[in-house]
């Protein structure tokens, strides 16, 4: 089922709880500072953008 928490919307099992919505929100959040942080390389040591386009067998290592 669809919720919304601060506006953004999570898909959730029927019969959550509100407990349940918050603690998958917060989880989100917790995960999205993280990636803010988080940096890649590929194979030959050169920094790839979190948003950059990946190909077949594309290798990714994170920091």
């Amino acid at each position: 089922m669809k919720v919304f928490v601060n506006d953004v919307e999570i898909n959730i099992f029927e019969g959550a709880r509100v407990i349940d919505a918050t603690h998958n929100f917060i989880n989100r959040f917790e995960l999205f500072e993280k990636l803010r942080r988080l940096s890649a390389h590929d194979a030959w040591n050169n920094r790839l953008d979190l948003d950059g386009e990946l190909q077949e067998g594309s290798r990714i290592y994170l920091d």
